[in-house]
């Protein structure tokens, strides 16, 4: 089951199954984790982190079923069809997204596994987080065609809709990690909870590093879009 938008979610969800993690910077870069916590486990978690390494903007709903027993997934609200009113604001202020996403393994392909997956309608950037990530040491893996042949989910990055490409650019870039990478980033592998390791600061560092070499500005519109005057510039 999934929502078909946001009211239909309020409407149905008691506020002690979620919450809302709103920090809107104006930034250039934001980051999302739309489905946050039990959901897809530590989608929220990369997304606020990295965005904190450049005071970039981040929006995370973080779901937590509190029903007996819990049934997380029944709480999705599909990418294109998220329009929770204050993550529209923060895209509205936004020329690059990244949204960070958790999946299962059961429907990858074995040679897929513990692999990052970048996926969307803006191909220079996923080219260059998959740069700046290869180069850190992790494997990456371009899925936007593989989408765009099998539609439904899978193509849901490529839907003009996608929250991900709700920004000024109208384009951004989704970013999957399954279950066997995720649980390289743990100390305990058997408990996605448990502190993280070495490799989660190294993947939070690459991609901190990758997006600062995007703060920057082609015309003085847009840099008077975002910053602040006295405080930013003067």
């Amino acid at each position: 089951m999934a929502y078909a938008n946001w009211a239909a979610f309020v409407a149905a969800e008691p506020q002690a199954n979620w919450n809302l993690e709103v920090n809107n910077q104006r930034s250039q870069w934001s980051f999302l984790a739309v489905h946050g916590l039990q959901l897809e486990r530590l989608s929220a978690d990369l997304a606020r982190e990295v965005a904190a390494t450049q005071r970039y903007s981040y929006y995370g709903l973080l779901l937590h079923d509190t029903t007996v027993p819990p049934d997380n997934q029944r709480m999705r609200i599909a990418a294109p069809d998220f329009d929770e009113p204050q993550c529209l604001t923060l895209q509205g202020n936004a020329s690059y997204t990244l949204s960070i996403h958790a999946i299962s393994d059961v429907t990858d392909l074995p040679a897929d596994l513990g692999k990052i997956r970048v996926r969307g309608l803006d191909a220079t950037r996923q080219t260059r987080v998959t740069e700046e990530l290869t180069q850190a040491g992790f494997q990456v893996v371009n899925k936007s065609e593989e989408g765009a042949a099998t539609g439904g989910e899978r193509g849901d990055a490529l839907d003009p809709n996608n929250i991900a490409a709700r920004n000024r650019n109208h384009e951004g870039v989704n970013l999957e990690m399954d279950l066997t990478f995720r649980k390289t980033l743990v100390v305990d592998p058997n408990n996605l909870d448990s502190a993280k390791n070495a490799q989660w600061a190294k993947l939070v560092k690459a991609l901190g590093d990758y997006v600062g070499t995007y703060d920057k500005y082609n015309r003085w519109a847009d840099l008077a879009a975002v910053e602040v005057a006295g405080t930013d510039y003067r």
